[in-house]
């Protein structure tokens, strides 16, 4: 349980870092 917390929370964190990103980087990140 501890673990998959653990994941939830780095895979949220992520995603807010992801959104943050500017569109550009999204799109070259995308491609690859």
């Amino acid at each position: 349980l501890a673990k998959r917390q653990l994941k939830e929370a780095f895979v949220r964190a992520q995603l807010g870092n992801w959104v943050k990103k500017p569109i550009e980087q999204d799109m070259f990140e995308v491609d690859i």
